[in-house]
């Protein structure tokens, strides 16, 4: 396995890539304890920051935990097509109506009654520390060699992984 760390404007648009390819993300809380409490959510926006986008409702669980501990853990997978994503962060809680306007899509009527009703709130999640693994850059190629490596014996992984760093404050 390839180690490729990714710095500043590559790291986000590599983040952006896999958070769009996997679409939702297991958005985890209460980080302190165990076991922590996890569930799906749509991402709905990654931003030229690298932050990621939810919308909850003010009156959910996770939002009462963000309140008490806002360092969250997001999980992507797109296993595929072997693409994998974690991110350690902080969570913000949001009832910014142009950013709530700005990021709606009308399938979160699923979940959400209206963008204007006085319970929907933004998580906006800003990454601390982020390792990605990829395989989907070379699937042919990727099969080729698990072929080759069968029939010889030789690993011969072309999978890439390493840390994204999305500014240079950062650190891994």
């Amino acid at each position: 396995m390839q180690n490729v760390d990714l710095f500043d404007r590559e790291a986000v648009l590599k983040l952006q890539e896999l958070t769009r390819n996997a679409e939702t993300g297991f958005l985890q809380t209460h980080l302190d304890r165990v076991p922590c409490s996890g569930r799906p959510m749509v991402i709905v926006s990654t931003d030229d920051e690298g932050c990621l986008w939810f919308f909850s409702r003010s009156s959910s669980r996770k939002n009462s935990e963000i309140i008490e501990n806002s360092q969250v853990q997001v999980i992507c997978t797109r296993p595929r097509f072997s693409e994998f994503l974690s991110i350690f962060g902080t969570a913000t809680i949001l009832r910014d109506k142009e950013k709530i306007k700005e990021l709606w899509r009308p399938m979160l009527k699923l979940w959400l009654e209206d963008r204007d009703h006085p319970d929907v709130t933004l998580i906006c999640v800003k990454p601390l520390e982020v390792h990605y693994w990829d395989s989907s850059h070379n699937t042919a190629g990727m099969i080729l060699k698990n072929v080759v490596g069968a029939l010889t014996g030789a690993a011969l992984n072309g999978d890439v992984q390493g840390a994204l760093k999305v500014n240079e404050s950062d650190t891994v």
